[in-house]
């Protein structure tokens, strides 16, 4: 007696919930953050199927479980990654971060440097001093006169 072949699902084109949890954590800062908040950066992140927010709810859930998520002292509905899953996530992503901003910034003081700026910058005529406005009589002197 054999067993009818059954067609194997495609596997799903985003990474694990709980990757994107993590992701979400480490896009969102330190601190605690609310399920919410996580919901929302993993969906503006990825394309996800219909329901997608239960499984990431049962990924917080799980995880929290787990001690890979803690929650927040003081507030109950905050999570933050834990010491060890922190090390993991945030360790790589900063260090690949670190280059291109410094290329940015060299790039935006070659900018600033050009020759066309300052051409620009000293054909503009610089704007006159207005005059002050001579000083108005106190308002309680003229209640004064009036009651007289």
């Amino acid at each position: 007696m054999q067993h009818p072949v059954v067609a194997k699902k495609p596997r799903a084109k985003h990474p694990p919930f709980a990757a994107m949890v993590c992701e979400a954590l480490v896009v969102l800062g330190d601190g605690g953050h609310g399920l919410a908040a996580i919901k929302k950066a993993v969906g503006a992140k990825h394309q996800l199927p219909a329901g997608w927010e239960r499984h990431v709810t049962m990924a917080v859930k799980v995880m929290a479980d787990k001690h890979l998520l803690v929650h927040t002292p003081g507030h109950a509905g905050l999570f933050r990654m834990s010491k060890a899953l922190a090390a993991k996530h945030v360790a790589a992503p900063s260090k690949a971060k670190a280059v291109p901003k410094a290329k940015m910034v060299k790039a935006k003081m070659v900018k600033a440097k050009s020759p066309a700026m300052k051409a620009k910058a000293a054909g503009k005529p610089k704007m006159a001093a207005k005059p002050k406005m001579a000083a108005k009589p106190k308002a309680g002197k003229a209640k004064a006169a009036r009651k007289a």
